[in-house]
């Protein structure tokens, strides 16, 4: 009777030892599933959806760990308005990202860090059209590289993004007045581009920044896009198509031609082992320094220092004949949209590199070496 009553009580005991031990793991299962807060009517994205599904993270209207928003048109405005519940929340947008959208802004930021000379070794020589003692400036440039090639050409800039907002002209005059027609700057072309089958190509890299409660990380993916020229690359004209690089292009000229940096890498190591390595460690020499160009003008907001703000950018690098890197521009909201199976590859495997650096409480296993490359850290 007594050792009944003995392994009766041991019983008890046992089976409350396990409902405790299962709840407790169901506790560490919740702790560590992640959640996300996304409120737009189009829904979200094929290429972010893809990644929260495979990580296993739910939607939640409070209590959530990162914030997705709808899209970047806002983000200063966004930004500003973030009313973070507890500092462990992270949100995939960071203040002062027009400061890097923005051509003059971004103009500005390098050459007041490097100087004219040195900042024309990161990004094309550029010129205000409504700042008069840099026309004057500018004046005296033209007429410079007239005299080096008649036959030199600039670039007006408005502010559409996507190869929109670009206009090809080598008069002087039509320079000066561009201002009227909705241009506010004036770049170098490069006259000496690399091709590839007689293409005029760009270089589509993804730039992502982390502002941590005490640092700032920017990173450069090993992957990204090919952009080429609609048709074949003619010195001296001013046809656009020739000379204006863009990735919306007919998909056939990919059939032939690297899609991706990882074929262009394959391309470069057929002229000459070694080459890709010794491009890419230019490239990241170059994000280095628009990242240093860059502290201190972003990840500002008071509001938001105790939180993990985070942002992908669509970086155009355009290199020369020699290989060497110069940035044509950075866009604040990259097309993650997929075209086809390869691209949509490339475009999955960047936003989950993205989660793999920013998920640091989640329960997901990295699978595969992460593809982004540490170019800048420092104390903010």
């Amino acid at each position: 009777m007594l050792n009944n009553l003995i392994n009766s009580k041991v019983l008890i005991l046992l089976i409350i030892l396990v409902i405790f031990s299962q709840t407790k793991i169901q506790r560490m299962i919740e702790d560590f599933t992640n959640s996300y807060n996304h409120q737009c009517n189009h829904g979200m994205g094929k290429v972010l959806g893809a990644v929260a599904k495979e990580r296993g993270m739910v939607s939640k209207k409070k209590g959530w760990d990162f914030y997705f928003p709808c899209g970047y048109n806002y983000c200063e405005l966004e930004s500003s308005k973030l009313k973070p519940e507890n500092a462990d929340q992270k949100f995939f947008l960071l203040d002062g990202c027009d400061k890097i959208n923005s051509k003059t802004a971004l103009w500005d930021a390098i050459k007041s860090r490097y100087g004219r000379f040195e900042a024309a070794k990161i990004m094309p020589n550029t010129y205000l059209l409504d700042n008069s003692s840099e026309m004057t400036e500018f004046t005296n440039y033209y007429s410079h590289l007239k005299l080096q090639n008649p036959k030199c050409k600039f670039v007006l800039k408005n502010h559409r993004q996507r190869q929109e907002g670009i206009k090809l002209v080598n008069d002087l005059k039509e320079i000066k007045k561009a201002r009227n027609n909705g241009f506010y700057l004036v770049q170098d072309y490069k006259e000496n581009p690399f091709l590839i089958s007689k293409r005029k190509i760009n270089i589509r890299y993804y730039l992502l920044i982390v502002c941590s409660k005490d640092k700032i990380e920017g990173y450069i993916h090993n992957n990204g896009f090919m952009y080429y020229t609609p048709k074949l690359y003619k010195e001296g004209t001013l046809d656009f198509k020739e000379h204006i690089t863009t990735g919306y292009i007919d998909r056939k000229v990919y059939e032939e031609n690297p899609l991706t940096i990882s074929d262009f890498n394959t391309h470069l190591e057929g002229l000459q082992p070694g080459l890709s390595d010794e491009f890419f460690k230019r490239v990241k020499n170059l994000f280095h320094k628009v990242m240093v160009s860059l502290h201190g003008k972003i990840c500002k907001m008071e509001h938001l220092q105790k939180n993990t703000l985070f942002q992908l950018f669509g970086a155009d690098i355009g290199p020369d004949e020699n290989l060497e890197p110069s940035l044509m521009e950075i866009n604040k909201g990259p097309d993650l949209s997929p075209k086809d199976d390869r691209d949509g590859k490339v475009k999955i495997k960047v936003q989950g590199d993205i989660m793999d650096i920013v998920d640091t409480d989640g329960d997901y296993k990295i699978k595969e070496t992460n593809g982004f490359s540490l170019v800048y850290s420092s104390n903010k």
